[in-house]
């Protein structure tokens, strides 16, 4: 065996080490997999709530930015925003059976898709009185005015 000027107390710490997390390599990826999307979601959905136009869920019309991109790229990035917010809501649903924020990537997930309904269930989620306080909250602390007549669309 190479030691590359290790001690062999230290490469047999080292085996022993690799023997006791090798049954449980699943394990790890899986936490490790669920400490991402948690440290993920809890950075980004706060950043999503900040550059909100005041007056995204105000009447009927839709902000898009991916629209003002030419014609090819602005269907790419609507393909990749659809598969991300897929993958998201995948993994979602196995977070719901493993440690993890299944319901908070769930809900990323649905919220990058494109889908029938879309409109309606943001609204019917931003208009319970928590999660619109929640989010004005968010945007007072970052310095922005909070959400416009969400009542009237």
């Amino acid at each position: 065996m190479i030691s590359w000027g290790v001690s062999k107390g230290l490469l047999r710490m080292i085996e022993c080490l690799m023997e006791i997390l090798n049954p449980l390599s699943q394990f790890w990826w899986i936490a490790l997999l669920s400490v991402l999307f948690f440290t993920g979601i809890v950075f980004l959905v706060p950043v999503a709530v900040i550059i909100l136009p005041v007056d995204y869920f105000a009447g009927e019309k839709r902000h898009g930015i991916i629209k003002e991109f030419i014609f090819p790229f602005n269907m790419i990035l609507l393909a990749l925003k659809n598969l991300t917010g897929f993958v998201l809501f995948v993994f979602g649903i196995i977070l719901l059976f493993i440690p993890g924020q299944g319901l908070l990537t769930i809900f990323a997930g649905l919220m990058l898709m494109n889908f029938p309904g879309k409109r309606r269930l943001e609204l019917s989620i931003v208009r319970r009185k928590k999660v619109l306080n929640s989010i004005n909250w968010i945007r007072e602390k970052a310095g922005k005015e909070p959400i416009q007549d969400i009542y009237n669309s």
